[in-house]
């Protein structure tokens, strides 16, 4: 029977095809939920009712025993999920061929092909290991959310989405959701515009907007988001490290980009990700190496103030960052 991948696994689910057993392992239980629920819709898409029952760690050995080797009544089939089951209850259910039975063995970890129960997935059905998508996997599973709303994530709106909300599918999936809800039904195309007008104001999207507001020089911005963080409670000294990090990167791409390293080579260098890349190389664009040792001076002299204690932090914050955007640019400051 088939070792497969997520992806190879929905597909066969898809064409109709399903195992009478499913071990599922590895870290990514968004994913091994995501294929039980697809297998089960697509039985009872089949069957017609489906008698489910689910177990989870430390079950009683009869209890689990008694659902694998009994007949479901009133229903075709009976579909159970055992998670991090027994092996001595599941290998001696086998010995009662129970037609009726589809079982999913869910284990929240990776298990070795040289385990027992690897090797049962492998003499009985499919084993599948839920591993994080990464890079073009995790684009191409955003982008088939997208196409199941009826709606296209080009590229851009995909690398932006995963500079909000990391890896983390459930949250990819909310923004995706939301985005879609809000278009019109002959809107087609989910932009980053689209999504920066319906994505969450968490406390991690603003404290990016804080970082660009302060980066771009917009003083505006940088009060509203300013006062948004501190009404949420985020520490000012929290805030003064973020900054200060966030002009380190725009010091070592100019830095880079000074020493005449390709802008594809600094992402590749730096090790940011490429939506994060496109918006630091554009900052950096607008900056001299002078005026990018000026700020973090400031933020120094800034972070120093807090932790002496020279006044309230958030006012004092307030009153940094404000001087800082006040700063001219110095090709201004040398035309006067």
């Amino acid at each position: 029977m088939p070792v497969l991948s997520y992806q190879e696994a929905r597909k066969r689910l898809a064409r109709g095809d399903f195992p009478a057993l499913l071990l599922l392992h590895g870290e990514e239980q968004f994913l091994a939920r995501e294929l039980i629920q697809f297998l089960l819709a697509r039985l009872e898409a089949r069957e017609g009712s489906v008698d489910y029952l689910e177990w989870g760690e430390g079950v009683g050995e009869a209890e689990l025993s008694t659902a694998l080797t009994t007949l479901p009544l009133g229903c075709s089939r009976r579909f159970v999920v055992a998670g991090d089951p027994p092996l001595a209850v599941v290998t001696s259910s086998f010995k009662f061929l129970n037609p009726a039975l589809v079982l999913v063995l869910l284990f929240r970890t990776k298990i070795k092909a040289s385990e027992a129960a690897y090797r049962i997935g492998e003499e009985r059905g499919w084993v599948v290991e839920c591993t994080p998508l990464k890079g073009k996997e995790l684009l191409q599973w955003m982008q088939a959310e997208a196409r199941v709303r009826g709606k296209e994530l080009p590229v851009p709106a995909g690398e932006y989405l995963r500079f909000l909300c990391g890896d983390s599918l459930a949250q990819l999936r909310q923004e995706i959701e939301k985005a879609s809800l809000f278009l019109e039904p002959a809107q087609k195309v989910i932009t980053v515009a689209v999504l920066q007008k319906v994505g969450s104001r968490t406390a991690g999207r603003s404290v990016f907007e804080l970082v660009d507001a302060m980066a771009e020089r917009k003083a505006g911005a940088v009060r509203d988001v300013l006062a948004d963080l501190l009404s949420q409670g985020h520490p000012p000294v929290l805030l003064v490290a973020l900054l200060s990090r966030h002009f380190l990167q725009m010091l070592e791409a100019a830095c880079l980009r000074e020493e005449g390293v390709n802008p594809s080579r600094i992402l590749e260098v730096m090790g940011l990700h490429p939506y994060a890349a496109k918006k630091l190389l554009k900052q950096v664009g607008s900056y001299r190496m002078e005026e990018i040792e000026a700020v973090l001076n400031s933020l120094l002299l800034l972070d120093r103030s807090i932790k002496e204690g020279k006044g309230a932090p958030h006012l004092l914050l307030e009153a940094g960052l404000s001087e800082i955007c006040m700063q001219k640019p110095l090709a201004l400051q040398r035309k006067r």
